[in-house]
């Protein structure tokens, strides 16, 4: 038996990742919840297997500690053990967890797109492959001698050091009988393959507006996009949907419009007017005002109007361009 106490370091992630993954501003929101209900697995565990918690430090347990809770945590968990535990037994213990409570939501996530009849549009055979793959889980322990301060500065060098180790491995979802050679990759960071069938205008994906025209996810993509649509959902009472990311960053470009010339506002209604012409829905018009997303739409949009009404829209995007030097910044 362990006549020891070790303080236990424990984090979990990608954090900048998820970040950088995001098109919508649903999908930061989903993906800083995901991360939190990761961390709350590790604690509950953590919590249950002879630790004391140190952070996080609830004042409900274990009721914060419940994945659906709106309790946050952030992506480090400090524990203390208690004496006689095995502080590599209870980190696999964690581990072992939080690698059930992720394929638990995959399964619940994939359920829920049955209900809504969009399984077809969806691979679940690779959606499944990739959902065990994804996810960073780096645990350290320190023996506790006389001195907290020093264990606890230990433990944050040895998790330092060991995130700059890298594990390569063949990813699983490779080796799905090559099922997934030659697939389009993911849209938001090119790094697994898509788990969509169709994401044509034919895909009720597209046309519930799950999803825009051609836009491949992955399976962690797709949890995002599905939990960010539940979200929406709860917050519904305080407010009736996300700012889209291209509303915040238009923001600076149209406030100046509004305190300049009058002619310059023309030319801005002008330019929208034209955009709504093109059967742009409604939500999404304001995004065109970036010469780079309307070449976009031009390209996954042929033949959608007359070219005569995109040549018009051109221009007038261009005219607006020119009155105020220049387009908004996209950051």
């Amino acid at each position: 038996m362990n006549s020891k106490k070790h303080v236990i370091l424990i984090a979990v992630g990608p954090v900048q990742p998820f970040i950088a993954a995001a098109r919508k501003i649903s999908d930061l929101a989903s993906g800083s919840i995901l991360l939190s209900r990761m961390s709350k697995t590790v604690a509950r565990i953590l919590n249950g297997a002879h630790c004391e918690l140190v952070f996080p430090c609830p004042e409900r347990l274990p009721d914060d500690l419940d994945p659906e809770s709106d309790f946050g945590v952030a992506n480090k968990i400090l524990a203390v053990t208690r004496i006689g535990s095995d502080p590599a037994e209870i980190v696999r213990q964690v581990r072992q967890a939080l690698e059930d409570d992720r394929m638990k939501l995959y399964a619940k996530v994939l359920k829920e797109i049955g209900e809504w009849d969009l399984d077809r549009f969806v691979d679940a055979e690779r959606f499944h492959s990739q959902g065990g793959d994804y996810g960073e889980f780096y645990a350290v322990w320190v023996e506790l001698g006389p001195d907290y301060k020093e264990a606890c500065m230990r433990a944050e060098q040895l998790l330092a050091g060991r995130k700059m180790l890298r594990d390569f491995r063949e990813p699983r979802w490779s080796t799905v009988d090559g099922k997934g050679q030659g697939l389009p990759k993911n849209r938001l960071d090119g790094a697994r393959e898509t788990v969509f069938n169709d994401a044509s205008a034919k895909s009720k994906l597209v046309r519930d507006n799950i999803i825009k025209l051609n836009e491949h996810l992955d399976a962690l993509g797709l949890v995002k996009r599905w939990h960010g649509r539940s979200l929406k959902t709860a917050d519904a009472k305080r407010r009736k949907s996300f700012d889209t990311l291209s509303e915040v960053a238009l923001v600076p470009y149209l406030v100046g419009i509004r305190t300049s010339s009058e002619g310059v506002q023309e030319l801005l209604s002008s330019a929208l007017a034209s955009f709504a012409e093109l059967g742009e829905p409604k939500h999404e018009i304001n995004s065109l005002l970036f010469e780079d997303r309307f070449e976009v739409w031009t390209l996954e949009n042929p033949g959608k109007c007359a070219d005569e009404l995109v040549v018009k829209a051109r221009r007038a995007l261009h005219r607006l361009y020119e009155k105020t030097r220049g387009g908004p910044q996209g950051y």
